[in-house]
């Protein structure tokens, strides 16, 4: 009778070291991470983004306090890392400068294809060329009369509050706040219109509501 419990007792062990039910604890831990959209591409890209202030090593330092706080035997760091890499479409920079689709097919060709590019996609370039002139056209009309105004609008990537260090606000899922800038740009003056998720989304009906802005 004592063998048979011993024997369980070694199979239980065992099952609970099994590599399989490792990395299932490991995708669990990684899960309890709340992530975001990249504010850019999202429609490219399915790539989801972590807490700019998170790493991986962090999160296997906390992968190993609760292990050590449920008596579990963390795996390896480089394991940890393996499945983070296998199993998930994660990252923790979000692009941070806005580029068209033919800038990012242009920087990604080669250098027949570029030179193709130049020769078929001329229009792309004129186009942009063409509009800083109107723009500095307009500027200068409403630098000149002050009843002309001139503006530009952007909606500033996703602001995740709160910004904290503290590793236990690391498994919260945070506030996303959003904050349309205006900027006049006859008066050099700039504002900024901001809501939090409560309140509405980023959509362009959201934006122009007057619960937004």
């Amino acid at each position: 009778m004592g063998m048979s419990l011993q024997n369980a007792d070694i199979c239980r062990s065992l099952a609970e070291s099994s590599p399989s039910k490792k990395r299932k604890e490991v995708r669990e831990h990684i899960s309890c991470f709340p992530t975001v959209e990249s504010h850019y591409c999202r429609h490219e890209s399915s790539t989801k983004y972590l807490p700019q202030q998170l790493t991986k090593a962090e999160m296997y330092r906390l992968y190993k306090t609760d292990c050590q706080n449920t008596g579990k035997t963390p795996v390896k760091e480089w394991m940890y890392c393996g499945v983070f890499k296998k199993d998930f479409n994660l990252g923790f920079h979000r692009p941070k400068k806005y580029q068209c689709d033919f800038c990012q097919k242009f920087l990604a060709a080669e250098s027949d294809q570029k030179r193709q590019q130049e020769r078929t996609n001329g229009t792309a370039s004129k186009n942009k060329n063409l509009a800083r002139q109107i723009k500095e056209s307009h500027k200068a009309r409403a630098q000149a009369d002050s009843h002309i105004n001139v503006s530009c609008y952007d909606l500033q990537q996703v602001l995740t509050t709160p910004q904290t260090l503290s590793s236990q606000l690391f498994y919260r899922r945070k506030l996303s706040t959003y904050n349309l800038t205006v900027f006049d740009i006859g008066k050099t003056r700039g504002f900024c219109y901001m809501w939090h998720e409560g309140v509405g989304k980023r959509g362009a009906t959201n934006v122009a509501s007057s619960s937004c802005v």
